[in-house]
């Protein structure tokens, strides 16, 4: 017989963020099936009628399911605008991740790593150039850095000669780039 008193009273702790047109409409539902069911309850243990035990029951099974689409509805509700922003970060995200994206289909890095580069840099040895396990954690994995460095070089270490251009597209300087940045980290 306390439902419908606390159907209304979780009714009004429910936040502001959480109503919508839907939770109104399944508590109304909820509360006049509650009412129903509290006068088929009143008629069988006042006037013991039993033939409206049955009516009564599902009564009570339906006034629960609006309950429960009450609260699905709110939390629907609740959560639309978390989860629209969650969705805004996510596409920024993703924009980022295609931003970095290199893409060198039809380019092999490390036959041009070893069709020109090879001459003056290896690895783990000091050739002409410095090694790549030295040189290439500075970039921190971003191949568009590195990339931009193989196309424009620049002078970086009194300890070696400045490197010249080695005329790549710029196309096969990411590949080269992406190339040694995987060698270097294992991938």
């Amino acid at each position: 017989m306390l439902l419908p008193v606390t159907l209304f009273l979780s009714f009004l702790v429910i936040p502001d963020i959480a109503l919508s047109g839907s939770v109104f409409t399944y508590t109304s539902l909820a509360f006049i099936s509650l009412l129903f069911l509290c006068n088929f309850l009143y008629a069988v243990i006042k006037n013991s009628e039993v033939k409206y035990i049955g009516a009564a029951f599902y009564l009570l099974i339906i006034s629960l399911g609006f309950i429960i689409l009450k609260n699905q509805a709110a939390f629907g509700a609740a959560s639309e605008k978390h989860l629209a922003v969650i969705n805004l970060k996510a596409q920024e995200l993703e924009k980022e991740k295609k931003g970095k994206t290199i893409n060198t289909a039809g380019v092999n890095g490390e036959e041009i790593y070893n069709r020109i580069c090879i001459a003056c840099h290896k690895f783990d040895v000091k050739v002409v150039g410095p090694p790549y396990k030295e040189t290439i954690p500075k970039y921190n994995g971003d191949v568009k850095k590195l990339a931009t460095f193989i196309l424009n070089p620049v002078k970086v270490s009194p300890d070696y000669p400045p490197m010249p251009s080695q005329g790549l597209k710029p196309k096969e300087a990411d590949a080269v780039a992406k190339y040694l940045i995987d060698k270097v980290s294992g991938k």
